[in-house]
């Protein structure tokens, strides 16, 4: 899964699996995988300009499991 880079305080990196509708986010206590995320939300997540609030909203209630 390829990664982008984010420059904030909340996370660091986010990546998408559109096969899977896996969403992997890596925040600095380590990285987590959201499943069954459509694809509309990674984009808006990828788009957003506060991926904190947009995360808190929109992603936060999918299914997550950390990684190791």
């Amino acid at each position: 899964m390829r990664m982008t880079p984010v420059k904030s305080s909340f996370l660091s990196a986010f990546g998408y699996d559109r096969d899977s509708k896996e969403l992997c986010v890596v925040f600095p206590s380590g990285s987590y995988t959201h499943s069954g995320v459509p694809q509309n939300i990674y984009e808006g997540l990828s788009t957003a300009q506060s991926k904190d609030f947009f995360y808190r909203r929109h992603i936060a209630q999918y299914p997550i499991r950390k990684e190791n």
